[in-house]
C-alpha cells in the first residue's frame, strides 16, 4: 500500500521517568507520519491505561511548523494538528509528553498498547486514505532484563545472552521484542555497544565512579527497588571458627550450602578497619569461573556484584574469599558483619537473610595476641594445683582437647627464590636465633621440635592433634 501511516513509539520507561527516547535522544514518545506529501491536516486519539501513564502535553517535533490542540481525559488522549504542507518522507510529527507514576511499581513489567484510532488525515480539505501503526509501554526500566527494578551484572549477563542467541528474549518480559527492553543506544538493534554501556552503569552504580554514569539509561528514582522474588532457600554466610595471629594474614570464606541454579551473587559485608584490614579480592570455589565481576571496596566496607553466563548445576563451598592482615593490637574476637546477599537477584531466597548488625550469618576470627592473654587463651594457662587434680591429668585433658587446624588458615606453604638460586621456605617463620643446621633439616623435611606460626613458634604439647 503506499497509504500514509501513523505510528505511536515503543519504549521501556519505568516508575517515577518521564517519557523519553531510549539513548538519551531527547522527552517524549515520538508519533511519525510517512508517505504523508502534501498533508495540511491531522486528528487522532491515543487510548492508553491511566495506571501506567500519565500525559501532560503535546509539542510538535523539531522542524514541524503550525499548531497542534490537543485535550486528555484519563486514558485517550486527542489531538488535531495543522501545518502549511508536509512532505512523502517519514518524519517526526509531533511528541507526548508525560510520565510513569511511581505509583506504578505495584504493575511493574506490565505493558499496554498505545492504541491509535479515528485518525484523519486531509490535504487542502481533501481526506487521504491512512493506516496506524500501533505503539507500545513496558512498565519497566530500559535494561532492566531480568525485571527486579535494579541494575546487576545479572541484566548484564541476561542481554549478553540474547546477543549471543543463547535465549530469544527476556524471560521476566513475555512477548516483548527484546529490542525495546534493552536497546540503551537507540539503535534498533542489540549489540555489544548496549552490554557496553550497561556495563559502565552498573560499574558507576557500585564504585561510585561518575564518568560511568551513562545519560542513556536514566537513574531509577529512589524508593522504588529493587524487587524481591521468591525460590529455593540457601543458606550464605561466614564461618565463626576462623582463627589468626596478631600482625598475621586470614582468609575470610563466604560460603554458599548449594549453589543449584545460582548464576549472579552480590554480598556486602563489614568490619572494624582499625583491626582488619582487606588486602586481597577472589572469586571463591564456586564461582571462580563467574565472567562478570565489579567490586567497591572502601575502609571497613566491600561491596560484590557477580555473575555467570549459565546457571549451575549444583555444589557446595565460597563464593568469595577474602585476604585479611590482621592489626597487631587485635586479640580476641574480631566480628565479620555479612551485612546483606543476593542470590539470583533474590531469585533465590536466602534463609536466613543476612542482615546489617549480628545475626547467624556473621562471621568471627579469633586473634592470638603475646601481648594479651584473653580468657579464650586460658587452655594454655599453668594447672591449678588448689583443685585436688593432679597437674599431669589436668594439663594432658588441656593437649587432648586442642586441634590446632592448619587446613583452615593455610592452602600450603609459599616458595621463594633468592639470588643464587637456592630455595628458602619456612626461613621466615623460624624463630629468631635458628641455626643453619635447623635451616638445613626444615628443607630436607626432617622433623622439627617446633611448629611455626608466622612470626612466632609454639612448643608442641603431648598429645595436641595436629590436622591438616
Amino acid at each position: 500500500s503506499s497509504s500514509a501511516v501513523l505510528s505511536a513509539g515503543e519504549m521501556m520507561i519505568g516508575p517515577g521517568l518521564a517519557l523519553g527516547i531510549p539513548g538519551g535522544a531527547g522527552v517524549g514518545l515520538p508519533i511519525t507520519l510517512s508517505n504523508a506529501a502534501g498533508v495540511t491536516a491531522v486528528e487522532f486519539k491515543l487510548a492508553y491505561e491511566p495506571a501506567l501513564l500519565e500525559i501532560s502535553g503535546v509539542s510538535l517535533a523539531a522542524g514541524v511548523t503550525g499548531t497542534v490542540d490537543w485535550t486528555s481525559v484519563p486514558g485517550v488522549l486527542s489531538v488535531s494538528l495543522t501545518t502549511s504542507g508536509l512532505g512523502a518522507a517519514s518524519s517526526e510529527l509531533l511528541r507526548i509528553l508525560g510520565t510513569v507514576p511511581e505509583s506504578a511499581r505495584q504493575y511493574y513489567g506490565a505493558k499496554h498498547v498505545l492504541d491509535l484510532f479515528d485518525v484523519r488525515l486531509s490535504a487542502g480539505g481533501v481526506a487521504q486514505s491512512v493506516r496506524v501503526d500501533d505503539g507500545l509501554h513496558v512498565n519497566a526500566y530500559v535494561a532492566d532484563a531480568n525485571g527486579s527494578a535494579s541494575y546487576t551484572t545479572l541484566d548484564q549477563q541476561r542481554l549478553q545472552r540474547v546477543i549471543s542467541a543463547y535465549d530469544s528474549g527476556f524471560s521476566a518480559y513475555p512477548l516483548v521484542d527484546p529490542i525495546v527492553v534493552a536497546d540503551v543506544n537507540n539503535s534498533r538493534n542489540l549489540t555489544s555497544a548496549d552490554t557496553l554501556l550497561l556495563a559502565r552503569e552498573i560499574n558507576w552504580l557500585t564504585t561510585g565512579t561518575a564518568s560511568n554514569n551513562r545519560p542513556e539509561i536514566p537513574d531509577i528514582p529512589s524508593g522504588i527497588g529493587p524487587f524481591d522474588f521468591t525460590g529455593a532457600d540457601p543458606v550464605v554466610d561466614i564461618p565463626r571458627n576462623l582463627t589468626a595471629v596478631a600482625g598475621g594474614v586470614v582468609t575470610v570464606p563466604v560460603r554458599l550450602d548449594t549453589a543449584a541454579g545460582l548464576e549472579a551473587v552480590q554480598v556486602q559485608l563489614a568490619w572494624n578497619p582499625e583491626l582488619l584490614e582487606l588486602v586481597g579480592i577472589r572469586r571463591g570455589s564456586l564461582t571462580g569461573d563467574f565472567q562478570y565481576f565489579v567490586a567497591r571496596q572502601q575502609a571497613g566496607e566491600l561491596l560484590v556484584d557477580m555473575s555467570r553466563l549459565e546457571q549451575m548445576a549444583g555444589g557446595q563451598g565460597s563464593v568469595l574469599e577474602l585476604e585479611f592482615r590482621v592489626a597487631a593490637s587485635a586479640a580476641g574476637l574480631v566480628e565479620v558483619d555479612l551485612q546483606w546477599a543476593r542470590l539470583n537477584d533474590t531469585h533465590l531466597t536466602l534463609n536466613p537473610a543476612p542482615l546489617f548488625g549480628a545475626d547467624p550469618t556473621d562471621g568471627a576470627v579469633f586473634v592470638a595476641n603475646t601481648g594479651a592473654r584473653p580468657a579464650e587463651f586460658s587452655a594454655f594457662a599453668a594447672p591449678d594445683l588448689s583443685s585436688g587434680q593432679p597437674a599431669a591429668a589436668q594439663l594432658s585433658a588441656v593437649a587432648n582437647s586442642v586441634v590446632i587446624d592448619l587446613a583452615a588458615r593455610y592452602e600450603g606453604f609459599a616458595f621463594a627464590r633468592n639470588g643464587e638460586g637456592d630455595r628458602r621456605w619456612l626461613a621466615e617463620s623460624l624463630v629468631d636465633g635458628s641455626s643453619a643446621s635447623e635451616r638445613r633439616e626444615a628443607r630436607a623435611g626432617k622433623p622439627m621440635g617446633k611448629l611455626a606460626f608466622l612470626d612466632k613458634a609454639v612448643p608442641v604439647k603431648s598429645g595436641v592433634q595436629l590436622r591438616r
